[in-house]
């Protein structure tokens, strides 16, 4: 798992940071082990998990709530669902469960088994009600579930056949469009019936965004923004250090590095 993302409401579009020089100001730091992952919720919370905890942590950086996961085992990805509530993801355990924003477990776990599907590696919230896109990797097949059986599914077979990717780093869903990424390949865009519309050809992609039509994409410790309509791209030099993932709420940036999530302001220079 590569990159993360979050529905908000942006207050500083990706198009205003173009022909702009950027600067940095770092505001908060929260640890975080090499094996753990992360999201934010709905209104910049930072929500960590490891092996045998999650914990919550305020904008800035104190702990507010822990709950012990040693019953589910290791999660692969988070993703906020809304500001209540968020998903996660066990590869080991092909499962998906639910907590609310005080990091309670709701429900019972989804047994992707259940959907037929075999070996799931990568999925992504669907901004569909109760749908989440799912890469079984044994069959290559990428499906839109339905998780309580009220809507229709998709499915689209032999999605490596299609795309040609075999480094696959991140799957995330995009007003209304669903994003493939692979670093060796570049990005793979598909509308919601599972049809592929654009593909971005950028290597050594890391993580991505979309604001409007600009595609954010990390790589190579800095931040490009593509814009999908003219294909012009500038770059925003980063701060000095090692990235791998990033996300942009439109007021400031999380950058995730070896040992912090560091949490920057952005200050525009004319």
């Amino acid at each position: 798992m590569k990159c993360l993302f979050l529905y908000v409401v942006l207050v500083l579009q990706a198009n205003q940071l173009l022909g702009q020089s950027v600067e940095f100001k770092l505001m908060t730091q929260f640890p975080i082990g090499q094996e753990e992952v992360w999201t934010l919720d709905g209104i910049g919370n930072v929500i960590i998990s490891n092996r045998d905890q999650l914990k919550k942590y305020s904008p800035d950086g104190k702990v507010v709530f822990e709950q012990s996961q040693k019953s589910f085992g290791r999660f692969d990805k988070l993703e906020s669902l809304n500001s209540l509530k968020f998903v996660a993801f066990s590869y080991q355990q092909q499962k998906l469960c639910f907590f609310d924003n005080s990091l309670t477990f709701m429900e019972t776990c989804l047994e992707l088994a259940d959907y037929n599907v075999l070996n799931a590696t990568q999925f992504a919230a669907s901004s569909q009600t109760d749908k989440m896109w799912v890469f079984d990797q044994v069959n290559s097949t990428l499906s839109l579930l339905s998780l309580f059986g009220l809507n229709q599914e998709q499915e689209v077979k032999n999605l490596m056949g299609i795309v040609n990717a075999e480094h696959v780093v991140q799957m995330s869903e995009f007003d209304n469009k669903l994003f493939i990424v692979d670093s060796l390949s570049g990005v793979f865009i598909f509308d919601l019936y599972g049809t592929l519309i654009q593909k971005v050809d950028v290597l050594g992609v890391d993580c991505i965004q979309l604001i409007e039509d600009n595609l954010l994409i990390l790589k190579d410790n800095g931040l490009v923004i593509h814009n999908l309509l003219t294909t012009k791209e500038e770059k925003i030099e980063l701060p000095s250090g090692e990235y791998t993932e990033f996300m942009y709420t439109g007021k400031e940036i999380f950058i995730r590095s070896k040992q912090h999530i560091e949490k920057y302001e952005f200050l525009l220079r004319n």
